[in-house]
Parts: structure tokens; sequence; C-alpha cells
């Protein structure tokens, strides 16, 4: 069923005369990109489709370019185990990254770390080691 939809989103973003269309077609497929992988054998096809239309002139274009990576880092950490919130399909949409506010237990606020979907735990806490020069 993942290729399916994989694959429907493909026709709907390919040759599409209606931009409005096109660009609600690409939308989706950043957000599927993000939060579930398609089967092992389907994915070096839809990244090929991807890919081609990287260099397209227009928010096509980078839409492309953001499916790509989500569907790279999908790949890597494996489907979600949950839905997405509100807030980040809202961020995916415009093309934004999610930010999220740290707070130790003083009270002491750190800076927002900006996350997108596939931003993982381990890669907020180095991060938080690098900002603060913790050791862990």
């Amino acid at each position: 069923l993942r290729n399916e939809i994989y694959c429907q989103l493909a026709k709907q973003t390919t040759k599409n005369p209606k931009l409005t269309s096109l660009l609600k077609g690409w939308k989706l497929l950043l957000m599927c990109c993000s939060f579930f992988p398609p089967s092992d054998t389907f994915v070096d096809y839809l990244a090929c489709f991807i890919w081609n239309n990287t260099q397209q002139p227009n928010e096509i274009g980078q839409y492309a370019i953001k499916a790509l990576h989500a569907l790279d880092a999908t790949m890597l950490s494996g489907g979600r185990k949950f839905p997405p919130l509100p807030l980040e399909i809202v961020k995916l949409e415009n093309l934004q990254p999610i930010p999220l506010n740290i707070y130790f237990i003083n009270g002491m606020k750190c800076k927002q770390v900006l996350v997108t979907s596939q931003t993982r735990a381990k890669q907020v806490i180095e991060t938080l080691a690098q900002t603060f020069n913790f050791k862990h």
C-alpha cells in the first residue's frame, strides 16, 4: 500500500498542468517521505523520480530537495510509530524547521533548537552538548 501511495503521488506530480494541484502533490509527497518509507525494492525508483525534480526552478524544486532528504532520513531511521503533530505538518508544508525549546531542571532555558520530523533525540543531545560544552 505504501508503494501504491508513492506511485499515485508520482503520477499526480508528473506533467500536471494545474500548479495548485501540482504543489499540493509535492507537499503530500514530502509528508509521506517524512513519515513512512517505501519498500526496499521501490525506494531507488522513488529517489530517482524525486531527484529528477530537484532542479525545477520554482517551489517544486525546493519540495523535491526536502523530500529527497526526508526520504534518506526515513530510510535510515524507519517509519514513524506515532502520527505527526499538527505543527509538524504545518512546518513541513511551509518548508520550515520546528522550533524546540529546551528547559533544564534549574529553570535555565536553552536557546531554541531547530528540528525536523526526522530529528532524533540523540541529535538534539549532541547539539546541546556542543552548545554548552557538556560531556555525554
